[in-house]
């Protein structure tokens, strides 16, 4: 299974929708898409399940493939393939139990052995205590589940999903998305309309965000892998704490070994001493207890990354430490160098900062919230150049509330808890 659109265009009448969305999905991927109310994201669905312009009215320009079959011309053929499902499942389902909905969608696919078929279909997205309960009196993730469960039948393979966790409370959410996981290793793909594309990160593998008239386009496969690292340790703190000088300890006799390439995110609530942990481990702090060591001086990207500079553009900042014009291909900063840094965005200021802490000879970068003020894409990209830092020969810890954008990068998390650093579970 392959989707694939270049130079997409829709307009309403002589309202313009969105213009040039080019895109690749394949099975066994998921592509998110996301953006402001009206900015296009179920018409882009319903273009690619054949709804506009077959049954919505809409001009639509470019070029759209679906294993070839392209639905502007005829979308008959793609009806074994593609399904849709709206926000609200029970738009979707149209018989008083979910047994009775799965058999009717079956049956007007032309499917024979239904009753076999709705048993195999049940036991696979484990729900065969509510077959033959009531639909209205379903939860909404049950709902939803029954929705999924009635597009199942042989040839279906993409399904487009619109705000899927909209009306899912957070268990339920989180059955989604294993449900969604289960079937991309099945070799699905999906194309998720959504305003939360955090909720999706760990199961995506692009993001398309459609803004005003246009789109951005980011893939996030180069951190799905996790970075391999050669178990040299770069940094060790030794039963480190650190009381504040009103008498309150808020780290307790820490013990942290950071490797060569690592990627270690901590997690903590507000106030629980994660930027006093990195602090101390940069040495800006002093510990109250305990020692560190390290094969080269921390450097510290703190939240606002303005704070890094202490000249007007990313060149003159540069400038002391005449980097090769190869490490700045690798940042991709090319454009940045000359722009005044108050004309830059919160991500492009973030990579910036991040080129000049490199730029010093520093190793070990440690992050405070990196990820705080970025849209989906910039945060795409953020992730995207930690793991190239790593891969550079870079050892990183990310301290962040964020888990969702932990998971995006880490190699390894611990949790801040109590003054003390937990494991994951």
């Amino acid at each position: 299974m392959i989707v694939k659109a270049e130079g997409l265009t829709l307009r309403y009448d002589n309202v313009r929708v969105f213009s040039n969305i080019s895109f690749t999905v394949r099975g066994g991927e998921a592509l998110i898409l996301t953006g402001r109310n009206g900015s296009g994201k179920t018409s882009l669905l319903k273009i690619i399940s054949g709804i506009i312009p077959w049954i919505k009215q809409g001009k639509v320009t470019g070029e759209i493939r679906i294993d070839g079959l392209n639905p502007l011309e005829n979308p008959d053929p793609l009806a074994y393939k593609v399904r849709m499902l709206p926000p609200d499942p029970q738009q979707f389902l149209l018989a008083p139990t979910p047994y009775d909905d799965i058999g009717f969608s079956l049956s007007i696919l032309g499917m024979s052995s239904v009753k076999e078929r709705i048993g195999d279909i049940a036991s696979r997205l484990a729900f065969t205590d509510i077959l033959f309960s009531p639909v209205l009196e379903l939860s909404s993730g049950q709902q939803q589940k029954t929705a999924i469960a009635s597009t199942i039948a042989p040839g279906v393979k993409c399904l487009l999903l619109d705000e899927p966790i909209s009306h899912l409370d957070w268990i339920e959410k989180d059955n989604l998305l294993k449900l969604i996981r289960e079937f991309k290793n099945n070799g699905f793909c999906f194309i998720i309309a959504t305003h939360y594309p955090e909720y999706f990160y760990n199961i995506s593998d692009a993001i398309l965000t459609l803004g005003e008239h246009s789109s951005e386009y980011c893939d996030n496969k180069d951190y799905k892998v996790k970075t391999e690292n050669d178990q040299r340790v770069v940094l060790k703190a030794a039963d480190i704490s650190y009381v504040y000088p009103n008498g309150n300890t808020v780290l307790r006799k820490i013990n942290l070994s950071l490797l060569k390439g690592e990627i270690l995110v901590v997690y903590g609530r507000n106030g629980s001493g994660k930027s006093t942990l990195l602090y101390t481990l940069a040495g800006v702090l002093k510990p109250s207890t305990g020692c560190i060591s390290f094969e080269s001086k921390p450097a510290i990207l703190p939240p606002d990354p303005v704070k890094v500079f202490t000249m007007p553009t990313l060149r003159k900042e540069l400038s002391s430490y005449n980097p090769d014009p190869s490490f700045i291909r690798a940042f991709d900063v090319d454009g940045l160098m000359n722009r005044p840094l108050n004309y830059l965005s919160t991500g492009e200021l973030k990579k910036s900062a991040l080129t000049v802490l490199f730029a010093t000879g520093s190793r070990i970068l440690l992050m405070d919230e990196p990820e705080a003020g970025l849209d989906p894409i910039s945060r795409c990209r953020l992730a995207k150049l930690i793991t190239r830092l790593s891969s550079l020969g870079a050892s990183v810890i990310v301290a962040t509330h964020d888990k969702d954008f932990g998971h995006m990068i880490a190699t390894r998390e611990l949790v801040l808890e109590e003054g003390e650093l937990r494991s994951v579970a």
